[in-house]
């Protein structure tokens, strides 16, 4: 993966000191069916990834529920979590 983010900067001719503030990660968590979300994949591909502007990493599809949380609400989560453990 570095390797791949240093030839993209190469090209990009990105100087070193502003290499890390140029690429972050974004994350979409979308619900639906699966074509339609398919068909949503197909047009960020064409759009985005076909031209070399992002990489797109296998989606991953699951009925299970996800939550959202905040920083502070995660590391709470482990806290007590970590507690609950230690207690056995």
């Amino acid at each position: 993966m570095e390797d791949e983010l240093e030839d993209v900067r190469m090209k990009r001719k990105v100087p070193r000191e502003n290499y890390l503030c140029e690429f972050f990660n974004l994350v979409f968590v979308l619900r639906g069916k699966v074509d339609v979300l398919e068909e949503i994949k197909k047009l960020i591909a064409e759009q985005y990834v076909s031209k070399g502007l992002v990489k797109l990493i296998k989606p991953i599809y699951s009925k299970e529920k996800m939550f959202i949380v905040t920083e502070s609400q995660w590391k709470e989560y482990n806290n007590l979590k970590n507690e609950k453990l230690s207690r056995r």
